[in-house]
């Protein structure tokens, strides 16, 4: 992923108004061909993602950003699944933190969960979806699986 300063106009509010997300992807696109989806920072702070939540593992923990940002369907279900386990932290999440982070994630309903392997110019980790990355996946994988197992989806 790239990251770029800025935030969407009311980020709290789902809205037809994409132009703003089109342009940050150009502008993480100039900055890295490869990437995948910008990351929008504000301040020093990581946000959100132009179509996407993010999370960081680090220091035996996850974290993700408590304010300024859409509060996806996905993400709110990683949410669960993590203060089940009680590895979760919400609150600021400093670009040097995510930057330097053992693991990355971005969420999204049409995505799930990716793993993130470079922000800009840091690599992260080893430069492999990490451990932690990869039990939170196999974990989301099987109670999607458990959901829609349930009687009425037939």
């Amino acid at each position: 992923v790239a990251t770029v300063e800025m935030q969407r106009y009311l980020p709290e509010a789902k809205s037809l108004n994409y132009l703003p997300g089109i342009r940050a992807q150009q502008q993480a696109l100039r900055t890295n061909p490869a990437a995948i989806e910008a990351i929008y920072r504000l301040d020093g702070q990581v946000i959100e993602g132009t179509r996407s939540n993010t999370f960081v593992f680090q220091d035996g923990r996850w974290r993700t950003p408590r304010a300024g940002l859409l509060l996806g369907i996905t993400r709110a279900e990683v949410i669960k699944l993590l203060q089940r386990e009680g590895r979760l932290e919400i609150g600021d999440l400093p670009l040097a933190d995510y930057r330097r982070a053992d693991e990355v994630i971005i969420t999204s309903s049409t995505k799930e969960i990716v793993p993130i392997v470079k922000v800009d110019d840091a690599v992260i980790g080893s430069g492999v979806p990490g451990e932690n990355t990869k039990a939170l996946m196999k974990t989301w994988r099987t109670m999607t699986a458990a959901y829609a197992a349930e009687p009425g989806w037939d």
